[in-house]
């Protein structure tokens, strides 16, 4: 599970300051929700694209 850390954070002896996205195991990432360390991370999805007409006649009607 993707989550944002809400505050700083000490994570596998390393210190995070809040703002910071970690990929954690699911139980892991629900503890420190749970806590109010962290928030989840929205999920990203990718860009979409144009099917191949569309790019080759962009801008030309």
């Amino acid at each position: 599970m993707r989550i944002t850390l809400q505050r700083p954070h000490t994570h596998a002896g390393q210190s995070l300051s809040a703002g910071t996205e970690l990929t954690l195991d699911d139980d892991t990432a629900r503890w420190l929700i749970n806590q109010g360390v962290a928030t989840p991370s929205p999920i990203e999805t990718p860009p979409q694209r144009g099917n191949k007409k569309d790019r080759n006649h962009a801008g030309h009607e």
